[in-house]
């Protein structure tokens, strides 16, 4: 999703990015390549959290500690941006925006941790000013205008509840089907191991 948008923008002639490669078969960046890429030009760092297809948690709380590191060598990254996809991770992998200081921006879905379809939300750190998304009324900070859903941000609200109070429970859950799984498929096949794309076994991954 975040590919698709920066396309389109570059198409545009709106911007230009520099796309940081992942490892062959573990689909990881590595922290120190993506803060080594950033340019003075340079106003946002993104990286999605956790992929839905192959598993694989990117090193976000890494990427933080490098970039605050960095900005003691080079004092104008600390107006660089850094933002996570969380779309996938919500519920399904221990994740506290607020407890990683250089993370400015967080994006989550209300779908993948069981609210309505059609709602998100986007965590913004403190301080953080953003130019607005549509203009008109002061709603949501004035970030957004138009009326508000409350039926879906009282839904969001509580599936967050949920996702973090049963979290552990359901992560653990997930893992054991997964362990399940590979272990059928193994003895169906007759193979001592299954190795597909993803973090190598026993790795951070999304069940």
């Amino acid at each position: 999703a975040i590919t698709e948008c920066l396309v389109a923008l570059s198409e545009k002639g709106l911007l230009t990015f520099t796309e940081v490669p992942v490892s062959a078969g573990e689909g990881l960046v590595s922290a120190r390549e993506v803060v080594d890429s950033v340019r003075k030009e340079t106003v946002l760092v993104t990286v999605m959290h956790s992929n839905n297809e192959v598993g694989s948690i990117q090193p976000v709380s890494d990427i933080a500690r490098l970039l605050k590191e960095r900005e003691g060598v080079d004092p104008w990254v600390s107006d660089v941006l850094f933002h996570t996809d969380a779309a996938q991770s919500v519920g399904k992998v221990a994740l506290d925006a607020a407890a990683m200081p250089r993370l400015d921006l967080a994006t989550v879905v209300g779908h993948k941790f069981g609210a309505p379809k059609g709602i998100g939300a986007l965590f913004v750190k403190r301080g953080i000013r953003l130019e607005p998304f549509l203009r008109g009324g002061g709603q949501e900070g004035g970030r957004r205008a138009g009326t508000e859903n409350i039926l879906h941000i009282v839904g969001i609200g509580a599936a967050a509840a949920l996702a973090r109070r049963e979290g552990p429970e359901l992560r653990q859950h997930m893992q054991s089907l997964r362990d399940r799984l590979q272990a059928r498929l193994c003895a169906a096949f007759d193979a001592e191991d299954w190795r597909g794309d993803g973090p190598p076994e026993g790795g951070p991954r999304v069940a």
